[in-house]
């Protein structure tokens, strides 16, 4: 005699679960608390790189006439660049990029932390070391210059010190150096914040 198999009481009673109901509103996707409007953050992200080119600009007339004077203290090639037309503006060139180069040694740590090759390539930590010591290098060099081109007393640092006063301070000046120091530093960070939340 065959018999046929009794079901489970155990498996009637066992529904199948299906997917959690989405919540009203026709099943949207819910935005995540944790990100903000990145619209502002770009706009921020435009108008500090405004602000920063702006300050570019005007340490690239300094850099430029800094090369254009030391060019000019060299034999042949200042009495070329004495009778060739457009000499000034090509030692000027040759600032702006020296001051751009400058400025992406400082900021090379910063644009190499948290790439792929960080986990990925054995010796990340060692190249990482060797582009520590090129941007210490272009931030001295960036002081050095800074201070020379904008100098942050109005009068001798002697005098200064003898008998300060607040108004003696190139407050201005100030300005300009923090911002030619860091400002492309702060902007790699807002911009890597910015896309970190887009």
């Amino acid at each position: 005699m065959v018999t046929t198999p009794q079901p489970n009481p155990t498996q009637q009673q066992q529904k199948p679960q299906g997917k959690p109901s989405s919540a009203k509103g026709g099943g949207k996707k819910q935005q995540n608390p944790h990100k903000v409007d990145t619209i502002p953050g770009f706009i921020i992200l435009i108008g500090f790189g405004f602000f920063l080119a702006v300050i570019a600009a005007m340490n690239a007339e300094p850099y430029g006439r800094f090369v254009y004077e030391r060019i000019q203290g060299l034999w042949l090639i200042g009495w070329l660049l004495s009778i060739l037309p457009g000499s000034q503006l090509f030692a000027h060139l040759i600032g702006l990029c020296g001051f751009i180069g400058i400025q992406m040694g400082e900021v090379w740590p910063l644009m190499r932390k948290g790439s792929p090759a960080e986990t990925e390539h054995p010796k990340w930590h060692l190249a990482m070391m060797g582009t520590c010591i090129i941007a210490l290098v272009c931030y001295v060099i960036d002081i050095v210059a800074c201070l020379t081109f904008w100098p942050p007393l109005k009068v001798s640092l002697e005098a200064f010190r003898f008998a300060g006063l607040w108004s003696q301070i190139a407050w201005g000046n100030i300005i300009v150096i923090l911002l030619t120091l860091f400002g492309l530093s702060l902007y790699v960070l807002l911009w890597r914040f910015v896309r970190r939340i887009a």
